[in-house]
């Protein structure tokens, strides 16, 4: 009467034993290893690296198109206030701080610049290069706002003329990029470590 009896639960519990060994066992094959969970991780890290350069160059390249679309804006308006006033406005620099990372407030009603309020040149937000314009009569040399005399026009000029200028400093190295635009011609000129030397957009 025993005999059966203790061979019955014998059976029940190596069957059950070996259930748990089996999904263990199942378990460890479907998993990763060590190397496998190392090799993901770094891809991931490079996908990551790759993604923020991305977008920081992109970040930089809209930021630039402001120099661009501000000196178009400047040069239209120019045109505007010379068919008005027979000559062309000259501006001092705005936003007066040094450009930097941050985008800085334009409004030249509150710094009391008139000269921008006449041209009447409007950025639709906060700009992160600085702008200025200098101006000149037939006869007089093409300068630059800062004074220099700009190779490569003629000098003196012939006619009303105007430079206009910004500067920026994306990265915050220290180091300025230039943006010129002048009446004289048609392409915005690019200078950023050493001045004058043109690359036409």
């Amino acid at each position: 009467m025993q005999g059966p009896e203790v061979t019955r639960r014998t059976g029940v519990g190596s069957g059950a034993s070996r259930g748990p060994l089996r999904a263990q066992r199942a378990g460890v094959q479907s998993g990763f290893t060590l190397t496998e969970m190392m090799v993901v991780v770094a891809i991931l890290g490079v996908l990551s690296a790759v993604a923020v350069m991305s977008f920081q160059r992109y970040t930089l390249r809209v930021r630039v198109g402001e120099a661009y679309a501000l000196l178009g804006q400047i040069k239209a308006r120019q045109e505007v206030y010379r068919a008005e006033f027979s000559q062309y406005d000259p501006a001092l620099q705005h936003p007066a701080g040094n450009p930097g990372r941050l985008p800085q407030v334009w409004d030249p009603a509150a710094a009391g610049r008139t000269d921008w309020l006449m041209m009447g040149v409007r950025p639709d937000r906060d700009v992160y290069f600085v702008y200025r314009v200098t101006a000149g009569a037939p006869g007089s040399a093409v300068t630059s706002p800062d004074g220099t005399v700009l190779p490569g026009y003629p000098n003196p000029s012939d006619d009303f003329w105007f430079v206009a200028e910004a500067r920026g400093d994306l990265d915050g190295d220290g180091v300025r990029s230039m943006f010129e635009l002048c009446s004289l011609c048609r392409s915005t000129f690019v200078a950023e470590t050493a001045p004058y030397e043109y690359e036409g957009r």
